[in-house]
């Protein structure tokens, strides 16, 4: 007979076990996270409003703005609710898609600041040549998005498939 332990769930470590500061940690996460919502909402609300911010920087700013959004309701979201309902365990099933959502949203944010980077150093560097080497056919902005969202839903695949 074989000792075969499955396990189906995380525990977490508390803060504190003062039920009244961990609801206190969750309040303050709650004010945090709405701080941070309301920044990137704003952000994003005013570069697609007004007219004169329709610019490639901008453009990359406002989709910044969408994925640290994304990658901070990963993570805040749960930790709110579980500092105010006293709940210290996590199944497997969300702690691996939190974990996929958040290398999701990180990766995508590095490949976005990444391609943000080349379109600076084109624009500092090559000042006359802008409108050639971005808006080109083969290398557009939108085509730049989207292989970084590729590579950053496939390379998150490939490290956790078996050996």
């Amino acid at each position: 007979m074989d000792n075969l332990n499955v396990f189906t769930e995380f525990l977490l470590m508390d803060v504190t076990v003062f039920r009244e500061l961990q609801v206190l940690q969750g309040v303050l996460f709650l004010v945090i996270y709405l701080g941070a919502l309301t920044g990137n909402l704003l952000t994003v609300t005013v570069i697609v409003t007004d007219t004169r911010l329709h610019s490639p920087m901008y453009f990359f700013i406002g989709n910044v703005s969408l994925l640290d959004l994304g990658s901070i309701s990963v993570v805040v979201r749960k930790a709110i609710v579980n500092s105010m309902t006293g709940r210290t365990t996590i199944s497997l099933t969300q702690c691996a898609v939190q974990i996929f959502l958040y290398v999701f949203f990180s990766a995508v944010e590095f490949d976005l600041l990444v391609i943000r980077s080349y379109d600076c150093y084109v624009a500092i560097c090559h000042p006359l040549h802008y409108g050639l080497i971005i808006c080109t056919p083969q290398l557009t902005i939108l085509h730049l998005f989207l292989i970084s969202g590729v590579v950053a839903v496939f390379s998150p695949i490939a490290k956790m498939s078996p050996p």
